[in-house]
């Protein structure tokens, strides 16, 4: 009976071992995986930071629609009328960068620092501008319908004859900060909670 009793033993740690070996095996497979596609990421990201750098270098008009430029610093670049589409810009620092008639629907502005930067007739139909900085921010004749506003500074800004509707009114500027916004000829929703915050 001990013998059989060992061997069984012996068997169940055997198995034991494997079955560990191969969690291991399976969980360092897995991590790899997620660092390799974070490396692709982050290197999709340095592609895309440099597109956008060549773009304002060489005023060409590539399309940077969908680019990846979270975080990056993109201050004092020039790209007016620059095709960013649902491009992520989450974070990015954009202080006095030109984005004049830029084409920014559906882009993902959240948390990003565009501080007296140029949106003259910028097209931000649907943008996420969540917490943005825009003080003091040109805003003449954008287009921003359906943008979501929510918490974004806009202190000082120039909002003259910006379009700033919410049809659906699911997002409009509730709690964004007006303090001092230039807001002349300015067409708004007139259902959405425009409180000013000191």
């Amino acid at each position: 009976m001990n013998v059989s009793v060992d061997v069984f033993r012996d068997l169940v740690l055997i198995l034991a071992g494997g079955l560990i070996s191969l969690l291991t095996g399976i969980v360092l497979y897995w991590l790899e995986g997620r660092r390799e596609r974070s490396r692709e990421r982050e290197a999709l990201r340095r592609e895309d930071y440099r597109a956008a750098l060549r773009y304002a270098k060489s005023g060409r008009h590539d399309s940077l629609a969908a680019a990846d430029l979270q975080g990056a610093n993109l201050a004092f670049v020039d790209l007016s009328g620059c095709d960013l589409r649902q491009a992520n810009l989450q974070r990015a620092h954009l202080y006095k960068a030109n984005l004049s008639e830029a084409m920014l629907s559906g882009v993902d502005l959240r948390d990003a620092i565009l501080v007296e930067a140029n949106l003259t007739k910028a097209d931000l139909w649907n943008a996420d501008l969540r917490q943005a900085n825009l003080s003091k921010a040109n805003l003449l004749g954008a287009w921003m319908l359906r943008a979501d506003l929510r918490r974004a500074n806009l202190r000082g800004a120039k909002l003259t004859g910006a379009v700033l509707r919410d049809h659906d009114g699911l997002y409009g500027f509730s709690k964004a900060n007006l303090e001092g916004a230039d807001l002349t000829d300015a067409l708004l929703d007139e259902g959405a909670d425009n409180e000013r915050t000191p």
